[in-house]
This record gives C-alpha cells, sequence and structure tokens, in this order.
C-alpha cells in the first residue's frame, strides 16, 4: 500500500489504474500515521477526478471507515486538507441526499 510507494510517479499510475486506491491510501495515512510529503499532496489533489469514475456505494463504504478515525489526529487534518477528503464528502452527501428523495 501507501507505505510500500517508493516513487510518486508510481502512486499517480496506481490511482488512474485504480481511483480506489486514492482513499485507502488516505485511510492509511490516518491509520498508519505516514507523513505525505508535498509531492504525494499534490497527486492526490491533481487526481481527485479519479473519484468520479468510483461507483457512489463504494465511496460510501470506505467513507464509513473514516468515522471510526482520531479526527484531532495530526494526518487526519492533513487529509482533510486536501481536495480529495471534499470530493468524497461530496459523493458521500449526494448520496445521501438521492436516497431521501427514493
Amino acid at each position: 500500500m501507501l507505505k510500500d510507494v517508493k516513487k510518486t510517479s508510481e502512486m499517480e499510475n496506481d490511482f488512474r489504474k485504480n481511483p480506489m486506491l486514492m482513499i485507502d491510501y488516505a485511510y492509511e495515512a490516518i491509520t498508519e500515521n505516514i507523513i505525505l510529503t508535498e509531492a504525494m499532496k499534490e497527486i492526490f489533489d491533481r487526481n481527485t477526478h479519479l473519484i468520479e469514475k468510483i461507483p457512489v456505494g463504494e465511496v460510501l463504504k470506505k467513507m464509513n471507515m473514516f468515522l471510526e478515525l482520531d479526527i484531532f489526529s495530526t494526518n487526519f487534518k492533513i487529509i482533510e486538507g486536501l481536495k480529495i477528503w471534499r470530493v468524497v464528502q461530496h459523493y458521500s452527501d449526494e448520496a445521501v441526499r438521492q436516497t431521501r428523495i427514493i
């Protein structure tokens, strides 16, 4: 996973192949206390459009993992500041809104 990434280009290629890794890597950064480099943060931000390829239901399942985390941890604050977090939250909010309509 994230701790095995040797080069940021490798990370970006992984995201393009499997956009769900963006959420998994963000979760791992928090739970494993891995500090994201500036280059890693840029890759997350540059590739947030890939989240649109993930089915909303899958995003919601992943979001449930984040609910159990320490929101006051430094790494959580870093992830929270990235565009990916806002995009994932948007999809989560949209799914909840659509569920209420049905």
